[in-house]
């Protein structure tokens, strides 16, 4: 008894294997129709579903007789095989409940009493929160070959059948495509209904199986990727992953996916259009949407050995980007919207600092008097403010180099005191400025209005500061270290909106080569 016991434990001892890829999370490499499965080398099992016992109910002598066969039960398995018990909890699935459950409607002029009955069964099964019991029994074994480890089931098969019967259970044999599916729906939930398995038609394609119980990509993706992001950014390529790929390709693997299927993809964006027939995404956001779909094939290459990214066989989506003039304000503008808005000394004193501090506007928002250094005239900032599902919520500020201390001009620090100490009760950690991004917009547009000036956006005030520091000479690296851009090519990219520089530039070039002109 010892030797077989250790015989058993040897053969469950498996050499542990880091998984390279997704599937390999599924220890199952080969499955035959009839519910066998090969989980590795020479070792098969199976699994039978079997009903609940009404033991706690049962009278003494049931209990007994109960406990007696079940003894029996154990007794009649091989000493050479692993037997498991498993229960499963798991969320109720409501199509199938509806489908196996519930009485189907007939043209008798008695479906009243059926739905009230239905209805019965609905408020029952979603009492304990929708949660229900599966058990199942899986047996393995050690054999040569397929037809060996067949013909042992069939005999434990019947024998369990046969036990939990005069148990008082229904026992029944589970098929392949219903073991894929209980795997499937454990390790994607929230996806039971979605499951659909035509085992024939995947074994002419030559399909590997585990592709379609397994976590995808993004799942996966998303473990790790989301923790590196900030919380909006990640909500923001969720929504973009959500509504704009999985409605097309949710139905296929990622090595189904061909170029072909994306170009179909490309061209349905590009087709849709709002209600007066223009197009209803811009060519940035398609390009926005494309490279998320783009990042995420490139990492299922770089980790989980996809053979190649089928988005760029397929090229880019729209054809080439219209160059958007980029709109700022001068100083002179800038003083005139000011003036007009200085009736609001809160958003006057906001767009203050975000023109000549050039913070962006969720950093202005999330600012405390605690950031405030008034003696030496300096802005702190280590924290940007996000509106997520309509909750306000401080978040680092947009990039590494974000984090940053911005020196301002004196009259810049007298104008936040002065509206600092208007404020009654305002502790060191408490928000300065109470507006909401909508409230800035339409102070914006009041003032553009009022002023006669162009009406620009409101992060456009910080192009303007930008644009400004360029105008006045300051070199790329200065500003870029102002203004807690993460490279010095952001900011150059402000440098086309001074033209006239390039004619001083040439000027000055002639008046350096002046000699030449005496020749």
């Amino acid at each position: 008894m010892i030797k077989t016991l250790s015989n058993i434990l040897k053969q469950d001892r498996e050499a542990f294997v880091i998984p390279k890829k997704v599937q390999d999370m599924i220890p199952i490499h080969t499955i035959w129709p009839d519910g066998i499965f090969l989980n590795s080398k020479n070792k098969f099992s199976k699994m039978y579903r079997f009903t609940d016992i009404n033991y706690a109910v049962a009278s003494r002598d049931d209990k007994e007789g109960m406990f007696l066969e079940y003894s029996e039960l154990l007794n009649s398995l091989d000493s050479g095989s692993t037997t498991k018990i498993t229960i499963n909890n798991r969320r109720l699935n409501r199509l199938d409940f509806e489908e196996q459950i519930l009485i189907r409607m007939q043209e008798d002029g008695l479906n009243d009493y059926r739905e009230e009955y239905n209805q019965m069964l609905l408020d029952k099964a979603t009492g304990s929160n929708a949660i229900i019991q599966d058990k199942y029994v899986t047996i393995s074994v050690v054999r040569k070959n397929i037809e060996d480890a067949r013909i042992y089931f069939a005999r434990v098969g019947a024998d369990l059948v046969a036990h939990f019967a005069r148990l008082g259970s229904v026992c029944t044999e589970i098929n392949a495509v219903e073991r894929l599916r209980i795997i499937h729906d454990f390790m994607r939930t929230g996806e039971e209904t979605s499951f659909y398995f035509d085992l024939k038609d995947h074994m002419k394609k030559g399909h590997d199986f585990r592709d379609y119980v397994c976590p995808d990509i993004y799942g996966t993706r998303k473990e790790d990727v989301k923790p590196k992001l900030r919380k909006n950014t990640w909500e923001t390529k969720e929504y973009i992953i959500k509504e704009k790929l999985l409605p097309f390709f949710g139905q296929k693997r990622m090595n189904e996916i061909k170029p072909s299927d994306v170009i179909k993809w490309q061209n349905t964006l590009i087709g849709r259009q709002d209600e007066n027939g223009n197009p209803l995404y811009a060519k940035k956001y398609l390009k926005t949407i494309q490279t998320q779909l783009s990042c995420i094939m490139n990492h299922a290459v770089r980790l989980y050995e996809l053979k190649k990214n089928p988005v760029h066989a397929a090229g880019p989506i729209g054809g080439a980007e219209r160059q958007v003039e980029m709109l700022v304000w001068t100083r002179e503008e800038y003083k005139a919207f000011s003036q007009a808005i200085s009736d609001n000394i809160e958003a006057f004193t906001a767009f203050e600092i975000l023109y000549w501090g050039g913070l962006r506007l969720g950093e202005m928002l999330a600012l405390t008097p605690a950031d405030i250094d008034f003696e030496n005239d300096e802005i702190h900032v280590t924290k940007s403010l996000q509106h997520l599902n309509k909750e306000i919520v401080i978040t680092p500020p947009k990039t590494k180099k974000g984090i940053r201390v911005v020196k301002i001009p004196p009259f810049l620090t007298r104008e936040i005191e002065t509206f600092v100490k208007m404020q009654y009760g305002l502790n060191p950690d408490n928000r300065i400025f109470m507006l909401s991004k909508s409230t800035m917009h339409k102070e914006m547009t009041r003032g553009a209005d009022a002023a006669g000036v162009k009406r620009i956006r409101v992060h456009d005030l910080r192009h303007s500061h930008v644009s400004m520091l360029i105008d006045m000479g300051f070199s790329a690296v200065d500003i870029a270290n102002r203004v807690g851009h993460e490279n010095i090519d952001i900011t150059m990219h402000y440098a086309h909106m001074f033209p006239h520089k390039q004619n001083e530039i040439a000027g000055r070039l002639s008046a350096a080569n002046d000699w030449q002109e005496a020749v």
